[in-house]
């Protein structure tokens, strides 16, 4: 309880355990969350039972860049620092590094919301602190979330439980100890805004909010210096891509960057000029699977997917040859077999004596995951979520394509515009799942009709565009195709469908209109097509109407 009280009257985060002129150990607040408090001599724990040992030491010349990087290490948050001679001259910590690192621009775009892991534990007020210590170690975290009278939160943090231990008293609440006013910051507000925010209030630790106000989280300082870090290796790894021209001046340069690669998140592996691997770091084995033993001394053809022709790599090797490097994308196979999309740079190391290539250094991501993500974005641009169907943006650039190939084959294609009869009744009946059930049945009906050389497009509720190209060129003919296309898209839309032991039963108003007619414009001529629906659907439904531009065709 001694160390404990010293902790907190000189509200410091640790303390050096000493026997003689030896320091044997350190007590920090973390150790505090050894502490049991149902044991009736905690107070007289001796301090060697709880303390961190052994002390790591560092130089006091060690540049802060690589303190915070043995930090990120080893996992520690307090270091001895000494002078060349052996000599203690103080203890260094975490917070220590985020309160004098220079780099605070790398914290300016990283949101609070990158460096959050998971949500932060909620404590009753009233709960005892033993229950707070086993929480704190139980995730790994230094600080709690407190629920208070009224809806209010507060904080309780290993200090609130060095402050504890001191007191001596039996059977501690959260409630005595806790901060009462918590102080919170946005998700998406930037790293730089929440260290300026700790350091006006003097804390550290606030709280995280989302974009509805509530607290989710907590962020240390701990937790800013990992933002940075972070920030400070991606621009580190940039640099590395782009300062091409020094990598290739002499090898020198790729070992003062060793240890920046070994932390990149990137895959890095360095060739000989034959292809041959000479090294590669962490992240190259986390990607491919790899370890180092296995991949030194083999080709680097060995991660090859066999998916690219020998066409491929002339043409990549000729890119080097001329520019120096290459970079695109290319498919590769890790050890498991799984194919993986990467975006690779391959960059040429270049002899500064011989002005011959001697190394490649190739650097890599894996990017099959964000390839997805964009094709996905791209297929919901131009087609229909529900039905997966091309949506009106994606049928009037068909369209607009079909005119076009129209008027300079000569050929002709027809524009069909259906509509559901009595799709509203089911949607109002049965509900919006059942209408968008019979939506997907009546989209897979029309697929199954049609070519794949036509277009099916919906463009509204129930209402479905239908573009039917290679009709030929003399019109009659093309007429008779349409109304046989058209019988047989209505026969098919109108036989019934199960949906949860309901049958449901639609039929479809059809206008159509062939091109080349009077209008060259897209736009109008789905105009016609919709007028010739409206006038099937204004005869009964269930009818298909052709829009003529000197008189209007009977419905058939």
């Amino acid at each position: 309880m001694g160390a404990s009280c010293k902790m907190a009257s000189q509200r410091c985060s640790s303390i050096l355990v000493m026997e003689g002129d030896e320091v044997i150990g350190i007590w920090t607040e973390k150790d505090a969350l050894k502490h049991d408090f149902s044991s009736a001599d905690n107070g007289l724990v001796a301090i060697s039972k709880l303390m961190s040992s052994p002390v790591k030491a560092i130089p006091a010349s060690m540049p802060l860049e690589e303190v915070s990087s043995e930090f990120r290490k080893d996992g520690f948050r307090h270091y001895l620092v000494q002078d060349d001679s052996g000599r203690r001259l103080g203890i260094i910590s975490q917070t220590d590094v985020v309160l004098k690192y220079s780099l605070e621009y790398y914290l300016v775009p990283r949101s609070v919301g990158s460096v959050v892991h998971a949500m932060s534990p909620f404590l009753p007020c009233d709960a005892p602190l033993a229950e707070a210590i086993r929480l704190m170690r139980e995730h790994r975290v230094d600080a709690l979330l407190v629920d208070l009278s009224s809806g209010r939160q507060g904080i309780i943090t290993e200090r609130d439980i060095i402050k504890a231990i001191a007191a001596g008293k039996d059977d501690p609440r959260v409630a005595d100890y806790a901060t009462q006013g918590l102080v919170t910051i946005e998700e998406n507000a930037s790293l730089f805004q929440a260290k300026q925010r700790m350091l006006e209030k003097r804390i550290r630790h606030i709280g995280v909010v989302d974009k509805d106000h509530r607290v989710f989280s907590i962020i240390n300082l701990e937790n800013i210096l990992d933002g940075m870090l972070n920030s400070y290796l991606e621009e580190l790894r940039d640099v590395v891509i782009e300062q091409k021209r020094e990598l290739e001046e002499s090898m020198a340069h790729l070992h003062l960057a060793q240890k920046v690669i070994t932390s990149t998140l990137e895959g890095i592996v360095v060739t000989d000029a034959d292809g041959i691997i000479q090294s590669c770091n962490p992240a190259f084995t986390e990607i491919t699977g790899y370890q180092e033993r296995e991949v030194l001394g083999k080709p680097a053809a060995l991660l090859a997917s066999r998916r690219h022709d020998k066409a491929f790599y002339a043409s990549m090797r000729k890119t080097i040859r001329e520019k120096g490097y290459w970079k695109g994308e290319i498919w590769n196979r890790k050890k498991s077999g799984q194919l993986y999309l990467q975006q690779l740079t391959i960059s040429a190391i270049r002899d500064e004596k011989t002005g011959r290539t001697s190394h490649y250094a190739c650097m890599f991501s894996d990017i099959t995951e964000a390839k997805q993500d964009e094709e996905m974005i791209r297929h919901l641009a131009f087609h229909d979520p529900l039905t997966g169907l091309t949506n009106r943006r994606l049928l009037m650039d068909r369209l607009e394509r079909a005119i076009v190939f129209s008027v300079r084959s000569k050929h002709l294609f027809a524009l069909l515009f259906l509509d559901l009869d009595r799709f509203k009744p089911i949607n109002d009946d049965f509900g919006h799942l059942a209408g968008d059930f019979l939506l997907q049945k009546m989209a897979d009906r029309l697929r199954e009709e049609l070519r794949e050389t036509d277009t099916i497009a919906r463009v509204g509720g129930d209402e479905f565009v239908v573009i039917l190209t290679s009709l030929g060129s003399d019109r009659e003919s093309a007429l008779g195709q349409i109304r046989a296309i058209a019988e047989k898209i209505q026969t098919r839309l109108s036989a019934p469908c199960s949906f949860e032991g309901r049958q449901l039963s639609v039929s479809c108003s059809m206008g159509a209109v062939l091109y080349p007619g009077c209008v060259i414009d897209a736009g109008e001529l789905l105009k016609q097509a919709d007028s010739a629906m409206y006038r099937a659907k204004a005869a009964g439904g269930g009818r298909v109407c052709f829009f003529e531009e000197e008189k209007k065709e009977p419905c058939a």
